[in-house]
């Protein structure tokens, strides 16, 4: 396996190897991977909801098992 993930912190380690001018350097790099719940979460401190949410670009719905997480949010505007 190339990467390495740490679950308490949701980030996924990789290195990306460049080779420059036949020089090598190794780049070291993190994704930070979010769970719904947290996304939820992030979303509502920004005053968003979650409209949808699906697990591809055909809009099947997300489980547990999806790869990918596609969210659809809005703003409710309220109304004066």
């Amino acid at each position: 396996m190339r990467f390495t993930s740490d679950r308490v912190t949701g980030r996924l380690y990789d290195k990306r190897i460049i080779i420059r001018n036949g020089k090598r350097k190794d780049k070291p790099f993190f994704v930070r991977l979010y769970n719904p719940t947290e996304i939820r979460d992030l979303l509502n401190r920004a005053g968003l909801q979650i409209y949808k949410m699906y697990c591809d670009w055909e809009a099947k719905p997300f489980t547990n098992d999806s790869r990918r997480m596609i969210i659809i949010a809005k703003k409710e505007v309220r109304e004066k």
